[in-house]
């Protein structure tokens, strides 16, 4: 093996995979694995090209082919939590498109019910209306006058108007 290969292979591998552990981690996996993808090797090359300057040795290029490639619990892990993530915002659709059925059918409900104690209403002034007589109010008006006297203490009123004016109040005659 040359010099070369002693130093692709193993100085600057070990460069590679220390600047990807130590880059690495900052991040959360899933910035890693997702948005913060470009961000993160942008970081790594720039770290890399650090550590390596100081030997004469330029880094023109730097990438990954593919996404980084992690354990595969942690790939496990992450597409458990999309998923879950994803069950939890259809739950609470479920639950927002529910709650508002919900409240249209209240709504609905209130309303019939408004329009059906309004027509009651209607119903029961109208037949009201239609058995008024003459007679009728007569009667009303001797029942109200029969009541007035039933509570009637047989005192006259004491109330006055005005201050010192001396006049009594008039009550209308029955």
């Amino acid at each position: 093996m040359g010099e070369l290969d002693q130093f692709t292979h193993g100085i600057l591998g070990d460069i590679v995979r220390n600047s990807l552990n130590e880059v690495a981690s900052t991040y959360v996996v899933e910035d890693i694995y997702g948005e913060g993808k470009a961000e993160f090797l942008h970081k790594v090359e720039a770290m890399i090209q650090t550590k390596v300057s100081p030997a004469g040795v330029t880094v023109q290029q730097f990438g990954l082919i593919g996404a980084p490639r992690g354990p595969q619990v942690i790939a496990t892990a992450v597409t458990a939590k999309a998923q879950a993530i994803q069950q939890a915002e259809g739950a609470r659709n479920e639950l927002a498109t529910t709650q508002a059925a919900k409240k249209i059918a209240e709504a609905e409900g209130d309303a019939k019910s408004m329009v059906t104690r309004a027509q009651g209403e209607a119903d029961a002034n109208r037949i009201r209306q239609n058995s008024l007589t003459p007679q009728l109010l007569d009667l009303r008006r001797i029942e109200n006058s029969r009541a007035l006297i039933d509570k009637w203490n047989g005192q006259l009123p004491t109330v006055e108007s005005g201050q010192g004016s001396g006049m009594m109040l008039q009550l209308p005659k029955p």
